[in-house]
């Protein structure tokens, strides 16, 4: 049986966590952090959420 790969939103989630911590969101953070994924799904997915958050609106302080 073919094994799922990982969501758009563990490796979102993952990111933002790693944020939360200090540290920057690389691929192998993310993929040690989720216990599995290949590096090519977590790359796609981490543009993506990089893209999102640029395009995100910045709260005027």
């Amino acid at each position: 049986m073919a094994r799922s790969g990982i969501r758009y939103e563990e490796v979102q989630e993952a990111a933002e966590t790693l944020l939360g911590r200090g540290l920057n969101p690389t691929i192998q953070r993310v993929r040690e952090l989720l216990g599995t994924g290949s590096n090519t799904t977590i790359s796609e997915h981490l543009k993506h959420w990089q893209q999102q958050l640029a395009e995100s609106p910045k709260a005027v302080l």
